[in-house]
């Protein structure tokens, strides 16, 4: 399954996407914490929560309007993942 990582979180893995073999979104973010370490942590979550500027879309469908975190993902899902940016 593809991982697109877009803004700060490109900026972690010097990539933009990537491929995983995990069985929901709840073992996407544990990968990537587990792969970019503390910085990405920081990133994606906040007191040990998804951090709730953050967007998780499944073939662009937010994950919060389909299972949250207990999403399943199939080989041919593409997950992309993106911090909220506010401008002005």
């Amino acid at each position: 399954m593809k991982v697109k990582l877009l803004a700060t979180l490109r900026n972690i893995t010097d990539c933009n996407e990537l491929e995983l073999e995990v069985e929901n979104i709840q073992e996407v973010v544990e990968k990537l914490i587990e792969l970019y370490g503390e910085e990405m942590k920081t990133e994606l979550l906040e007191s040990d929560q998804l951090d709730e500027t953050i967007t998780i879309l499944v073939n662009g469908r937010n994950m919060l309007y389909l299972n949250g975190l207990k999403t399943k993902l199939k080989r041919n899902d593409i997950v992309t993942i993106f911090p909220q940016v506010a401008g002005g």
